[in-house]
């Protein structure tokens, strides 16, 4: 059977046929593309950027109370410390709202072991902080030891936020280019 040999009807009905087959199925594979691109989309407005925004809170929060916690420690009298402690409880507040947040939404066993040195760095950090503060509240002078002693362990503490923040932002970054590949993609 050769083409000639179909009525006109027929073939026009089978090239029409043709065409609507070709736009289903191009039509199926942008919606595909399309989920794909909503679905890094959403990781990337949401997860990505929330956990990166709650890490960026959580280090500037420690950033602040370490100076507060400078402040109060080289404040030659003691009658300011109720009023430096109160200001470091609050801001402490919003930085454990931020920590419960990254918490949740750390997926990586990377990410997990990265939040367990914050917890090892923030430890040898406020042990030795609460012992400086409580000779401080007793009259002592304590002011040599804020820079010798105790600012090592602030460092390192925030050092770890900062390499925590650092991967949240590559993270963040990655899942955009794979939004920006995606559509180009789809494109």
């Amino acid at each position: 059977m050769r083409l000639n040999d179909i009525k006109v009807g027929t073939r026009l009905a089978l090239s029409f046929g043709l065409v609507l087959l070709i736009t289903v199925v191009i039509a199926g594979i942008g919606v595909w593309r399309l989920q794909t691109l909503a679905g890094e989309t959403q990781q990337l407005t949401s997860t990505d950027n929330e956990r990166l925004r709650a890490s960026v809170q959580w280090r500037q929060g420690i950033d602040q109370n370490w100076i507060r916690t400078r402040a109060a420690l080289l404040d030659p009298g003691t009658e300011r410390l109720g009023a430096w402690n109160a200001e470091m409880t609050e801001t402490s507040k919003g930085v454990d709202v931020a920590r419960k947040t990254v918490e949740r939404l750390v997926q990586s066993d990377e990410g997990r072991r990265m939040i367990a040195d914050i917890d090892k760095a923030r430890e040898a950090y406020r042990t030795p902080r609460a012992d400086m503060f409580k000779r401080k509240a007793a009259g002592e002078d304590v002011a040599p030891l804020v820079d010798s002693q105790l600012k090592p362990l602030s460092d390192a503490y925030i050092r770890t936020l900062a390499k925590f923040e650092e991967r949240q932002l590559m993270l963040y970054e990655q899942t955009r280019d794979q939004a920006v590949a995606e559509a180009s993609r789809g494109r």
